[in-house]
């Protein structure tokens, strides 16, 4: 839906945004299919629910790791800030910067 001024759909934005604050925070390529996974996660109440931010917004926490297959869960700490409104992850924190906000 593009009714922002700039004409532009915020939910490709927002999709947009996340993915690429995803590689250049945990330096691999977060996939279509895998960031839908995680969305799909998060709405299943899969992944650790830690607060809830605004009316909209909500911070989540999971694990990840790299393999050959892409990103599946055990390793590294990964905080998501979750847009309830359009059903997507919003963007992703590392560990250091998750503690810096507290």
């Amino acid at each position: 839906m593009k009714n922002r001024k700039n004409g532009r759909d915020k939910r490709k934005d927002q999709k947009r945004h996340a993915k690429d604050r995803f590689y250049l925070r945990f330096g691999f390529v977060l996939t279509d299919q895998n960031y839908d996974r995680m969305c799909r996660a998060i709405q299943n109440n899969e992944y650790e629910f830690i607060e809830k931010q605004s009316n909209t917004r909500s911070l989540f926490k999971t694990n990840i790791t790299k393999d050959a297959e892409g990103v599946v869960v055990d390793k590294y700490p990964v905080y998501m800030i979750y847009d309830k409104k359009r059903g997507q992850i919003a963007t992703f924190l590392t560990k250091d910067m998750y503690e810096e906000r507290q």
